[in-house]
């Protein structure tokens, strides 16, 4: 993708625009159950939603009350994407537990088992 706008505003716009055309083009493709829920879409389409959230929310702060300098625009950036990073990592234990959970308790019923059944065998004999 060749960006040959000149101002962060026109950068971001354009960037917003490709997001929600990607969006959208997902939305027109699958069935109204699958629309509707975001839990189910492709990453790809989670980024590009993510992404229109981010350009547009950034692209309303802009038009707000001065005129930003880019380096103040990359800050604000530079906060969302560490927020955003921070929120994924402080759920990421939590979905690995949920993940993992099922493997230790199929593990440990597994070992369960074979316990009874060695005591079975040595307490019979």
């Amino acid at each position: 993708m060749a960006l040959k706008e000149k101002t962060v505003e026109r950068i971001l716009q354009k960037l917003s625009g490709i997001a929600k055309d990607g969006v959208n083009l997902f939305k027109k493709n699958v069935s109204r159950g699958l629309e509707l829920n975001p839990h189910n879409w492709p990453v790809k389409v989670i980024a590009a939603n993510s992404m229109y959230r981010i350009t547009q929310t950034i692209l309303l702060d802009c038009q707000g009350s001065h005129k930003q300098t880019d380096e103040e625009l990359f800050h604000k950036l530079s906060v969302m994407i560490a927020d955003l990073l921070g929120a994924c990592l402080t759920n990421l234990l939590h979905a690995m537990t949920m993940n993992i959970q099922p493997l230790f308790v199929a593990s440990e019923s597994a070992d369960y088992k074979a316990g009874i059944s060695l005591r079975g065998r040595h307490v019979g004999a």
